[in-house]
């Protein structure tokens, strides 16, 4: 069963949760991060993510193509 991460009334959202918080531990586990470093689950269309970042941090001098 799967359901939203920010549902939380439901059981089925809460083990959703715990499941991608465990996943977001191992993952940065595995690439040797620590406590200050931030692990961002993108969604789909990485390549979109990374302008959005971009463009939050206002990074105007990176040209994005």
């Amino acid at each position: 069963m799967y359901a939203n991460t920010h549902t939380q009334q439901s059981g089925t959202g809460k083990q959703t949760n715990n499941a991608r918080e465990e996943a977001r531990q191992i993952i940065k586990r595995v690439c040797g991060a620590n406590e200050d470093d931030a692990l961002i689950f993108s969604g789909n269309g990485t390549t979109v993510r990374c302008i959005f970042v971009l463009i939050y941090l206002e990074c105007s001098k990176f040209t994005c193509k």
